[in-house]
């Protein structure tokens, strides 16, 4: 049923808790954002008056091309109420809207948005029974967001390309580079990678000295470690060791004791998630967020 062959529509009865009755519910999806930002027809010669530049919102072609603008119309043109369930992060919210600017014949008192962070039972019954309304404000920030990328990344890529296009495509023998593009979120993490690789490429291994030592206390052995950590000097370490071989014995001074209390771990960001998946598990981002993907569905995990 509808425009489209590229999402699934579902029909069934069921209790919808806004109209306090049983009703015909029609359940479909869009592919990510309805509508993309570009700007007007006009052509902006300097890279600086592309910021006063009006800027407008266009149908995504992935979108347009699978017919979901005309999908989700014709569905709307029979409903009576709107529910929306989109991912519960800004761009979800943000997505809300455009459905929204596509069901026009539908009353804003009937528009209801489910907010939910993990696909299990108890949790989507929940937000079933407990609708809220989309955030209009989540909304207009990706819509900031937006322009500032559209903006920023159309005037610096115009900007490089003009000032060092030649001078790039000479020094590094890019014969068929038309253009420098500047994201700008890509850039400057591309600058951090970079840092962190010339940190590699210089590093300089050197050896270090943990000094350790292993007595008997009452029968049972205590590993013990120096109290200065480590050390760079082969020399102090062999000393050291040579002396704790020769004391035989070892003299108690001090016992302290202190009580501790641990808060449960908090739940990860998606950066947060990343770095510890990176740090600890070695894993490249792409391959992490597949992970976490599959276990968001399988509802293992919420959404962060």
């Amino acid at each position: 049923k509808g425009q489209s062959r590229a999402v699934q529509t579902y029909e069934f009865v069921a209790w919808f808790p806004p109209a306090h009755q049983k009703c015909r519910i029609v359940q479909t999806s869009t592919i990510g954002h309805v509508f993309g930002l570009d700007f007007g027809q006009n052509r902006v010669q300097d890279p600086a008056d592309l910021y006063w530049d009006r800027c407008k919102k266009t149908v995504e072609e992935n979108t347009s091309k699978n017919r979901i603008v005309e999908h989700v119309q014709e569905l709307a043109a029979e409903c009576e109420y709107l529910a929306l369930w989109l991912d519960c992060d800004k761009e979800g919210e943000n997505i809300c809207f455009e459905v929204i600017s596509l069901c026009g014949g539908v009353d804003p008192e009937n528009v209801y948005r489910a907010h939910f962070s993990a696909l299990t039972a108890p949790e989507i019954k929940y937000a079933f029974d407990h609708l809220g309304r989309p955030d209009k404000l989540l909304a207009q920030a990706v819509d900031a967001r937006q322009e500032l990328d559209l903006k920023i990344g159309c005037t610096f890529t115009r900007l490089m390309t003009r000032t060092f296009l030649q001078s790039a495509t000479a020094k590094f023998r890019l014969r068929e580079q038309r253009c420098l593009s500047y994201g700008p979120c890509q850039t400057p993490t591309l600058w951090f990678c970079v840092e962190r690789h010339k940190e590699i490429q210089a590093f300089e291994r050197r050896e270090l000295h943990r000094p350790k030592a292993t007595v008997l206390l009452d029968g049972w052995p205590l590993e013990l470690a120096w109290a200065q950590g480590q050390a760079d000097d082969a020399a102090r370490a062999r000393a050291l060791e040579a002396r704790c071989g020769t004391a035989g014995r070892a003299t108690f001074l001090k016992r302290r004791s202190a009580q501790k209390t641990a808060r449960r771990p908090e739940g990860l960001n998606t950066v947060q998630l990343l770095k510890a998946a990176s740090t600890g598990l070695g894993m490249a981002p792409a391959q992490c967020m597949k992970v976490a993907e599959h276990l968001y569905s399988s509802g293992y995990i919420s959404y962060p």
